[in-house]
């Protein structure tokens, strides 16, 4: 937990730093996290489903509309943001921890934790699939 108490903590001083959106830094500071945990499980998923299963993750699917992106990012949305964000929020900002964690973690509030962290969550999902693109001449 402690890694992920400084990835929060450097998330909170960067959503109550940003000019533009200060006013809703409590949204933000959850938001950040989220979606590089949503890459993150991406990632694991997408490794999990080319060594082992290779079709369990297509069955969890839940067609809404004809177009494949939109019922894919539909299915990111309820099966990954909303849960981890719930997640995320009940761990951070309930009850006010974010405080305590403060507290506890002055040497992390700052940039530094939450970008490197965001960026390598990013960026991990691509590197890996292009490690897995087989050349052919």
């Amino acid at each position: 937990m402690n890694i992920y108490n400084k990835i929060f903590v450097s998330s909170i001083y960067t959503a109550k730093r940003s000019s533009a959106l200060r006013d809703m830094w409590k949204f933000t500071c959850i938001f950040y996290p989220t979606i590089s945990m949503t890459f993150n499980f991406m990632l694991l998923g997408l490794f999990i489903n080319e060594k082992f299963f290779s079709t369990f993750f297509y069955s969890l699917e839940i067609r809404i509309v004809e177009n494949g992106a939109y019922n894919f990012l539909f299915n990111i949305l309820l099966y990954l943001i909303i849960p981890l964000y719930m997640f995320n929020y009940y761990n951070v900002l309930y009850n006010e921890k974010y405080k305590k964690m403060i507290e506890e973690n002055k040497e992390s509030y700052n940039k530094k934790i939450i970008s490197i962290y965001l960026i390598l969550s990013l960026v991990s999902p691509i590197i890996y699939l292009l490690s897995i693109v087989e050349y052919r001449p």
